[in-house]
């Protein structure tokens, strides 16, 4: 694991006079930093009881959603409160507004990270702050943090909502060498990204909820009025699958059912899927009935308690069911959209049917046990389902 890099001597002197001085404060402040000829904006939450002389703090990175500014987050989650319980550094960064070019005219469409996901604005289709290094600003952040407060290298965590989701997703692909493990809620791994490899394993949970009406389970979105719905990213499916190969994860589950203690209407499972190369972990917190919200008090789970348990290893939360070995019906592929190939994770050795959208059977494919290539080229642009001899099924999506 990389350490944390040091910065030049005169910024190393500048930089920690002003830290220092900033969280010498008992309430965090909005800070900026200059990253690339631009201030950004942030809030840093350092525990209460940090000892400069003894404590080595892990850093958790939260990323806020599209159009959301660091002032709502700030006033609607305690991170204050989650920094003190856990001891942790908690680093809450601003997104750079986006905007889209339509009839001719620069169109202010709210903040955004640059993620890699496409969006479409009455037609015209855009990346947001495509020209933003996004993933420079924010490890440099934290480097930054680091002259001021002794980080613990091998303890960086990133989390995120929404379109900061989408950004944990491009920060675990690319900088698996740096952090720790991820944390994304509601926010897919972006199409762009389908085919990419980590540098290491990384541990990733993700969080979604079955109902949520903004970021859909298939990897469709309608994310403001006036946009419609485009795919922004891999299914949920599709997204646990990219994460279960890269970490050589196993395809069967351990499923834990959280306690109903709540009247929330909703039902939490965590399905975690451990490795057999190494200790790295990839799991999945459904939320029957949840929708697209970052859930804290009030419900049988707060996220950035359950979070928190997942990098750590750690259980504050008690379950009223576990089945050692849960494979769920859902065949497990990836990419979706597809458009030449897709890789099938089969549990066992069967049969792969492809039907089109009449119900004929246009392909038929033998799958062994692990994963399989399977040529999806000659398939027309269109819906198609995928199943298999031994029950499990899934919808396809070729463009």
């Amino acid at each position: 694991m990389a350490r944390i890099a040091n910065l030049t001597l005169s910024f190393c002197i500048t930089a920690s006079i002003l830290l220092c001085s900033v969280f010498s404060q008992a309430q965090p402040t909005k800070q900026t930093f200059l990253w690339q000829g631009q201030e950004r904006e942030y809030y840093a939450y350092v525990p209460a009881t940090y000892n400069n002389d003894s404590d080595i703090l892990p850093v958790m990175v939260f990323l806020h959603g599209f159009d959301g500014g660091i002032d709502s987050y700030n006033n609607s989650i305690d991170f204050q409160q989650a920094a003190d319980q856990f001891h942790w550094l908690i680093l809450l960064p601003q997104a750079l507004s986006a905007h889209a070019q339509v009839l001719g005219m620069n169109i202010p469409v709210g903040s955004a990270w640059n993620s890699g996901i496409v969006m479409t604005v009455m037609g015209n289709s855009f990346t947001p702050n495509s020209n933003v290094d996004d993933a420079g600003f924010l490890l440099a952040l934290v480097d930054s943090l680091g002259l001021a407060y002794s980080l613990d290298p091998d303890s960086l965590f990133f989390t995120g909502f929404s379109m900061g989701a989408f950004m944990t997703h491009r920060m675990a692909i690319e900088h698996a060498d740096r952090i720790n493990g991820v944390a994304a809620a509601s926010g897919l791994i972006p199409l762009c990204f389908a085919d990419s490899t980590p540098s290491s394993h990384i541990n990733v949970l993700h969080i979604h909820g079955t109902e949520d009406n903004m970021i859909h389970l298939d990897g469709t979105a309608s994310p403001i009025p006036g946009m419609g719905q485009m795919t922004l990213g891999l299914s949920v499916d599709s997204t646990i699958a990219y994460w279960r190969r890269v970490n050589q994860c196993n395809l069967a589950a351990i499923a834990n059912t959280y306690a109903d203690t709540e009247d929330d209407g909703m039902l939490f499972t965590l399905y975690t899927y451990g490795s057999n190369a190494d200790d790295t972990r990839v799991a999945l917190l459904s939320m029957e009935g949840g929708k697209h919200k970052w859930y804290e008090e009030g419900y049988d789970v707060q996220y950035l308690t359950a979070i928190h348990d997942f990098f750590t290893g750690s259980q504050s939360y008690s379950f009223t069911g576990i089945n050692d070995y849960f494979q769920r019906n859902q065949l497990t592929f990836y990419p979706n959209p597809a458009r030449d190939t897709i890789i099938v994770e089969s549990p066992c050795k069967t049969q792969l049917f492809i039907y089109n959208a009449n119900g004929r059977i246009i392909s038929s494919k033998p799958l062994v046990e692990g994963c399989n290539v399977i040529d999806v080229s000659l398939c027309p642009a269109g819906v198609y389902l995928l199943s298999t001899a031994v029950g499990q099924s899934a919808t396809l999506i070729v463009r």
